[in-house]
């Protein structure tokens, strides 16, 4: 079941990683992290499956990004955690998957600390099967979000309050008020 909640997340919160910008900028860092980003996103891009070596090499990297305060970094770490916990064999520990919602969570964190990830962090806590799961506080972060132009937000909120997901009843009133913002 929590497979089901990471494939959940990668399918339609977090989205694609093909998506990523290889446009960089950090807070703190140089040329270096930029390097160390590109290097990660052409890694992950390649469409192969990656060695633990390169899996190593791709946190290491994101993390070093991370750490620079490095926009979108946080979100392309976050969607490589994701993938890797979708990937889990059905049988892993429950601690596993908890640590796998920690890192994942905190990362969102820190991406919406700097600006990125509004939407995600929203979605995130509205995913059931999570330890996270807070729908009134994911419906808050995403109404901002929608609220700030975020077109990704709008439409999923749309979509939340017309078909009634992850325990909000439908609200058609509410369902309208959005999608008449996506025109």
């Amino acid at each position: 079941m929590k497979n089901l909640f990471y494939i959940f997340l990668f399918l339609f919160v977090v989205g694609p990683l093909a998506g990523h910008s290889e446009e960089l900028k950090c807070k703190k860092g140089s040329q270096v992290m930029t390097n160390d980003y590109t290097r990660a996103l052409s890694l992950i891009r390649g469409g192969e499956r990656l060695t633990e070596e390169q899996e190593k090499d791709v946190v290491h990297s994101l993390e070093i990004a991370v750490a620079s305060q490095c926009q979108q970094a946080a979100l392309v770490l976050a969607d490589f955690k994701i993938n890797q916990a979708a990937a889990l064999p059905k049988g892993t520990s429950q601690r596993t998957v908890d640590d796998f919602d920690d890192e994942i969570h905190a990362l969102l964190l820190e991406a919406d600390k700097i600006g990125e990830g509004c939407f995600q962090l929203g979605s995130f806590y509205l995913t059931s099967g999570s330890k996270y799961f807070a729908p009134k506080k994911g419906l808050r972060i995403l109404e901002a979000a929608a609220h700030a132009g975020d077109e990704q937000a709008i439409e999923f909120l749309a979509n939340i309050y017309q078909n009634g997901i992850a325990g909000v009843k439908p609200d058609s009133s509410k369902a309208h008020y959005w999608k008449a913002k996506l025109k």
